[in-house]
């Protein structure tokens, strides 16, 4: 691995970008097939939580789990990591001012975005560390009533 990649800090960056772009595929790009407005910020949770329990990402989202290990330390790694988070809570903020537009809602897109994460977290967390197999459903009713939207079949 050292000879192809020369050191374990460029093996590092292949994986987060590599993974990010599953990610971008997987997730954001499929929850941008959504309409604008609520049923995209829907959208944006199911597929993000879809991907954190998918079967062949055992320990959950593989960038989440990588902000534990490179958000005290300064390097390429951080920052590219931190690079693509930022594009992530960049598209969930843009789509709540988007939802904002279309719906007449009154959603501060930084507060938004925040929960977004945190819900995210939480639930990937309480699911794969304690065990609850409600966490999920737990942390998409709470964005559905942040973002006044109704529980649908979708979830």
């Amino acid at each position: 691995l050292n000879a192809h990649f020369g050191s374990k800090e460029a093996l590092q960056l292949a994986v987060v970008d590599a993974v990010a772009i599953r990610f971008q595929s997987e997730v954001a790009e499929s929850a941008f097939t959504a309409p604008p407005g609520r049923a995209r910020l829907l959208a944006i949770m199911n597929r993000w939580i879809a991907w954190s329990d998918d079967p062949s990402r055992p320990g959950g989202c593989q960038l989440i789990a990588a902000t534990f290990d490179f958000d005290g330390l300064d390097g390429a790694v951080r920052e590219c990591l931190s690079g693509w988070i930022k594009k992530w809570r960049n598209a969930i903020r843009v789509s709540v001012i988007e939802a904002n537009a279309l719906e007449r809602l009154k959603l501060d897109p930084d507060h938004t975005a925040s929960l977004a994460f945190g819900l995210y977290m939480s639930q990937h967390m309480e699911r794969l560390l304690l065990d609850d197999e409600t966490a999920q459903t737990r942390a998409m009713e709470t964005w559905l009533t942040a973002i006044g939207a109704e529980k649908t079949s979708e979830m």
